[in-house]
């Protein structure tokens, strides 16, 4: 039997990485000469590799020094930064926070 994280998790993966991989594997075929396509494919995915292993380990030290929660709040920042630096800064609501805090909990 599939747990209910698993159920709300796995469709969001498929989904997120279906979409985002088939528009940028586009764009690296749109953008690169039809000679340098392989190397430009094998660039793409040696750089995506390597920043999903740079952000893994940087969640594993988050986690193992502040604790779960901390990923949480990296991401919180993360959003408030870049929003604020372009102009379209919204807050999060409260309800969501507090629902977040339950979840840490």
């Amino acid at each position: 039997m599939v747990s209910q994280a698993w159920r709300q998790v796995l469709p969001y993966g498929v989904l997120h990485m279906g979409f985002t991989q088939g528009l940028l594997a586009t764009l690296v075929a749109d953008t690169a000469p039809p000679e340098l396509r392989g190397t430009a494919y094998g660039m793409f995915n040696l750089l995506s590799g390597l920043g999903a292993s740079y952000c893994k380990r940087a969640r594993r030290s988050l986690v193992e020094s502040v604790g779960p929660e901390s990923t949480f709040l990296r991401g919180r920042a993360l959003y408030r930064h870049r929003s604020r630096r372009s102009g379209r800064y919204r807050r999060i609501p409260a309800t969501l926070l507090a629902r977040a805090d339950k979840v840490i909990e």
